[in-house]
């Protein structure tokens, strides 16, 4: 029988742009608050936050982790 697996968020993310020497550069940076791990196997992903009402101090993503299920447990 196969195990539902959930999303555990991480962090939300916010997006910025620089100009640098005429070069528009992008990032992403986030503040994780409490202490983390990542084990092999695991799946990393950045979600678009789907808030409708969301100001400029919420997050434009979210990055989640979903746990790897090892099969033979």
């Amino acid at each position: 029988m196969t195990e539902k697996r959930n999303f555990e968020d991480i962090t939300g993310m916010w997006k910025r742009r620089k100009t640098v020497n005429g070069a528009t550069e992008t990032h992403f940076y986030g503040q994780i608050r409490n202490k983390i791990t990542l084990n092999p196997g695991d799946k990393v992903h950045m979600y678009e936050t789907r808030a409708k009402n969301k100001s400029a101090k919420d997050p434009q993503f979210h990055l989640k982790v979903l746990r790897n299920v090892n099969e033979s447990s």
